[in-house]
């Protein structure tokens, strides 16, 4: 394959080490790990729902602002 067909693909180009499968499975970090669970436990996940209703809203002032000022000029 040359350059001008991997430009013309959609798709990335991605090789994958083979002997990284020895980690599957393995916990690298396994104190990290424990302390990310018990910070978790106690502080759960966001309301990525929320999140996002928050950004759309940005958005929507912000598109709202824009639009008035282009009516000034």
């Amino acid at each position: 394959m040359n350059i001008n067909e991997l430009d013309k693909k959609k798709k990335p180009i991605v090789i994958i080490d083979k002997s990284l499968g020895f980690y599957k499975g393995k916990i690298l970090f396994p104190e990290k790990v424990a302390r990310t669970n018990e910070m978790l436990k106690r502080v759960g996940l966001p309301d990525f729902t929320k999140l996002e209703l928050e950004r759309k809203e940005k958005e929507a002032q912000q598109k709202s602002v824009d639009e008035s000022t282009t009516d000034d000029i």
